[in-house]
């Protein structure tokens, strides 16, 4: 976003079809004649899925093929011959769901982290406090502790990305060398679980050698840092930067008179001299030539000419609800081809020379460019960035939602295979005018993310965390999930609702049964999965729960898919919810202990039925866990499985070990390094599970290799909160350069050496037991009392034995499968 830049085109002509459609609902085909009175008739504000092949997207609407646009061909770029390392993980402070770990890579249309898993972006834009946007970087304006409350209300919010801008004045401080600001920022968000997208060039500069250059000493300074999610190379570029911009080795195509040559002449060089001379004095770039004016000029008036087009394109097609997106799939669309083949050229050259900078630094890093203009959007070039980013701001009624709809649904059938992420969406509580009611926005808001999750986008960023209480543009100020006092709105709570739901279930179950209007105003949905029920009525009945609430407003409910005992219930309106608990959980026992916690901290108030029944009063916008621990069958002892022949059985602990996760339990050091299974196979967040006497093997089956198994971050787990509280072992020591004898990690700041290092070596290493989290100290063991010398990784802890001096016994792993599993009650 540029500040103060209206933030929505309108989509023009919708509000036509919508009326239409409403007359014709109430009145029947037959205007002016007496009719019986009817019920108004849903409008359907949902795209068709998007397609799955290239070849079903690169067709015109009528079925025939595209021609090729290029009028100069795209060169490769770079980006898909660079490798994709894997580094160490960003403590994730959601409170559910596994945290993500390493690097984030592209990988198809999804953006996974390094065990494969996927990561959904749940990014938020952050211009600074909300007396400071836009000046956030300022001497007199930097405050760490507003920016570190920031940072922990987005993650408290369910976010796990911020998106952040390189202003002028942050730029002058990086080529200065001076980094205390932005390592700042980049240590806050790591500390509270956040990754960031840096957006480049938020400032007025030509000549893309001097933005490459600013580009390369970021990436070098952050190379390999896991708190990075990516770089945005521009936020919103437009034409005339394009026709503006010096580049490298010469004019790119749209600095030619080639197109003035095919299109003809739009104003003579006369005309444009004598213009730069009057009027024109302040719109034509100081550093162009008088040539160079002249074919700048031309290019403008001929995007003028396009634009019109596409204009009146959408204004004709109004009644099948097309898009500016759309237009491009068009016949009519092929007489620019010349002008869009140049458009595309020069996208290329500008993102090979910022891009280039950026990898020659930090060899496959995610990049993207935050598009606002659908034609450039939806151009080849994109295909050389890591996503693909679009922006949309749509007016406060329904139409403009549908339209934000299909034309992010229209870039993702455009990119099959490609990550699209919605950059920059949200709704304004003032129309520049009138407050908009914020329960309204709630539910467009919440829609819009549950549309990006089901449809299996790869993320997207809500514009934007704070309201600015310092712009003259009310539309502009109101966009925050937090208002001008600081105060959490609605969208904030159902947002976090959503977003707690989508961490936990990272991989996609459910989608809309319905998302519709009946006004052109309000909306109605219902998303639905296998353990997740988000709407926005006013009261809900099915088996499984009954919910009322004291106006329409978005709500949530879903639970454990894995027979857990878990639920978790969030009304944005004050509400009353009646959760069956036999009928959500298979296993559930009446006597099971019922314990009901709260987002904002504290234990809740519930009444509890002979029948099962939980009925909880709810406060508008908290979360609220219900949580009943339930006998793990699984963990029973079991009988010899006589269903695969590739089976081993225990007696020790009476538990079968069979098929991919005996082929890893043997390979990858048996017995001595994993100890005995203490339970069967089952579901836990999505995936299937073993647990073992110390650790946990976890099915990956969108991995390949031996990615296929992992272990699951039991490490992570039961130190969680202990850095955050300032143990010493725990905190991040001096980097130094490795030797053969001590390793440093910059993944996570800590080392390794001595005995614990030729463990790790030995045993599997990174892929192993991941990085060190700690530094070695000696703790008291919770399975004999005894004290130790220890040291945690992501996976496991490391002990040292020296009773066992000069045995293989000298150095082993923790019992932490034992000690999660019986932490959850599911052992004694």
């Amino acid at each position: 976003m540029t500040a103060y830049r209206s933030r929505t085109r309108p989509f023009r002509v919708a509000i036509i079809l919508f009326t239409y459609l409403l007359l014709f609902s109430f009145f029947g085909p037959q205007l002016g004649q007496s009719v019986r009175a009817a019920e108004p008739v849903p409008v359907n504000l949902l795209p068709p899925p998007a397609p799955t092949s290239l070849a079903e997207s690169q067709r015109f609407s009528n079925g025939a093929a595209r021609p090729n646009l290029a009028l100069n061909p795209p060169t490769s770029g770079v980006a898909s011959t660079l490798s994709n390392e894997k580094y160490g993980e960003v403590e994730h402070l959601m409170g559910v769901g596994p945290a993500a770990v390493g690097k984030i890579q592209a990988r198809g249309d999804q953006l996974v982290d390094g065990n494969g898993v996927r990561y959904f972006v749940a990014g938020i834009n952050y211009e600074g406090p909300t007396d400071r946007a836009w000046t956030m970087w300022q001497n007199d304006k930097f405050d760490p502790n507003l920016i570190g409350q920031n940072m922990a209300q987005a993650a408290a919010g369910g976010y796990n990305s911020v998106r952040i801008f390189i202003q002028d004045s942050l730029r002058d401080d990086l080529l200065a060398n001076r980094w205390d600001k932005l390592d700042t920022v980049a240590a806050l968000a790591q500390k509270n679980g956040l990754r960031l997208l840096i957006t480049f060039a938020d400032y007025y500069e030509p000549d893309l050698t001097k933005l490459a250059q600013v580009d390369r000493l970021v990436a070098q300074h952050f190379a390999g840092s896991p708190v990075i999610l990516g770089y945005d190379l521009r936020n919103e570029l437009q034409l005339p930067e394009l026709l503006y911009s010096i580049y490298p080795g010469g004019p790119a195509p749209l600095q030619t008179d080639d197109l003035i040559r095919f299109y003809g002449e739009k104003m003579s060089q006369s005309a444009v001299d004598a213009y730069r001379k009057g009027d024109g004095a302040d719109k034509i770039p100081s550093h162009l030539n008088a040539r160079q004016a002249y074919i700048y000029v031309n290019m403008l008036k001929l995007y003028d000419q396009f634009q019109n087009d596409v204009y009146t394109w959408v204004v004709n097609h109004s009644a099948d609800r097309q898009t500016d997106m759309d237009y491009f799939s068009s016949y009519e669309s092929t007489k620019w081809n010349p002008f869009m083949g140049a458009l595309n050229a020069t996208i290329q050259r500008y993102i090979d020379v910022r891009q280039q900078a950026i990898f020659l630094a930090d060899p496959g890093r995610l990049t993207t460019i935050g598009w606002n203009r659908p034609e450039m959007a939806r151009l080849p070039a994109n295909n050389s960035l890591g996503f693909i980013s679009f922006h949309r701001f749509p007016g406060d009624a329904a139409e403009g939602l549908a339209g934000t709809l299909s034309m992010i649904n229209y870039l993702k059938s455009f990119f099959v295979g490609k990550p699209v992420v919605m950059e920059e969406f949200g709704y304004s509580n003032n129309d520049g005018k009138n407050d908009i009611p914020m329960l309204k926005t709630a539910s467009y808001e919440a829609s819009v993310w549950l549309f990006l999750y089901g449809r299996n986008y790869a993320g997207g960023f809500k514009w934007m965390l704070n309201n600015f209480v310092g712009g003259a543009n009310p539309y502009e100020n109101n966009f925050g999930l937090f208002d001008n006092n600081g105060q959490p709105k609605p969208a904030y709570f159902s947002g976090r609702a959503v977003l707690h739901m989508v961490a936990a279930n990272p991989q996609v179950g459910g989608d809309f049964q319905r998302l519709e209007t009946f006004d052109g105003v309000t909306i109605s949905y219902m998303w639905s999965s296998n353990n997740a029920r988000l709407g926005n009525g006013s009261d809900f009945n099915d088996q499984r729960f009954q919910l009322q609430q004291s106006a329409v407003a978005p709500w949530s409910v879903w639970w454990s898919d894995d027979n857990d005992g878990e639920v978790w219930v969030s009304t944005t309106a004050a509400g009353n919810v009646t959760l069956d608990m036999p009928s959500l959980f298979a296993g559930w026992k009446q006597g099971a202990d019922i314990v009901v916690t709260t987002a904002s901290g504290g234990q809740a108030a519930f009444n509890r039925l002979e029948n099962g029944e939980v009925i909880l009063q709810t406060q508008p916008g908290e979360l609220y866990n219900v949580k009943a621990p339930l006998n793990r069958v699984a963990f029973n002892r079991a009988e010899p499985r006589t269903d695969t022949t590739d089976n081993t059985f225990f007696p020790e602990t009476g538990h079968n070990l069979s098929n991919i996760f005996k082929d890893y339990w043997e390979r990858k050091g048996g017995l001595a390094i994993y100890g005995f299974p203490i339970s069967e196979e089952f579901l836990e967040n999505g995936y299937t599970v073993q647990y073992f006497e110390r650790a946990r093997f976890e099915h990956h089956p969108e991995n390949q290799g031996d990615s296929v198994v992992l272990l699951g971050l039991l490490g992570n787990t039961v130190t969680n909160g202990r850095r955050d509280n300032g143990e010493t072992a725990f905190q991040p020591i001096a980097p130094f350069n490795s030797t053969a004898g001590e390793d440093y990690f910059k993944e996570t700041g800590h080392s390794l050496r001595g005995g614990f290092k030729t463990f790790w070596e030995n045993n599997g290493g990174l892929a192993q037991f991941g990085f060190p989290i700690t530094e070695e100290f000696q703790e008291v063991n919770p399975s004999d009392g005894k004290t130790y010398t220890v040291q945690y990784f992501e996976r496991n802890r490391f002990e040292w034995h020296p009773e066992n001096a000069g045995t293989p016994s000298e150095f082993e792993l923790g019992l932490l499968g034992q000690q999660v599993a019986r932490a959850k009650g599911w052992i004694s």
